[in-house]
């Protein structure tokens, strides 16, 4: 079970979340054919000072009622390798808002 604390985002997120965004080209492969538009909530354990995400949970938020396994081996691929840059743990003087032990993080994707 992935919990998620209340509030505004800390700054590490968004630095990750852009690094998600740069995978769309590759993502949207996972998605050729789909009949309808749709979404994908993504949510996952990210590791910010090895750049390594794991325990993978995807959900359909709209669309189909289940993802075929071949496009979730698809997505999990897409949004594993290559690993996320490891963060600065000095980068802005954001020391203290980076954590140093994996997190869930939790994204949908539409399509």
């Amino acid at each position: 079970a992935f919990t998620t604390a209340d509030g505004n985002k800390p700054i590490w997120f968004e630095i990750f979340r852009r690094q998600v965004l740069a995978r769309s080209p590759r993502l949207s492969e996972c998605f050729n054919g789909a009949g309808l538009p749709g979404g994908v909530r993504w949510t996952a354990r990210f590791n910010a000072s090895t750049g390594e995400v794991s325990d993978h949970l995807l959900e359909l938020v709209s669309g189909e009622s289940s993802l075929p396994d071949e496009q979730k081996a698809c997505l999990v691929e897409a949004l594993s390798k290559p690993g996320y840059a490891p963060l600065d743990l000095h980068e802005g003087g954001a020391e203290k808002s980076i954590p140093k032990q994996p997190l869930p993080v939790s994204l949908v994707l539409e399509f």
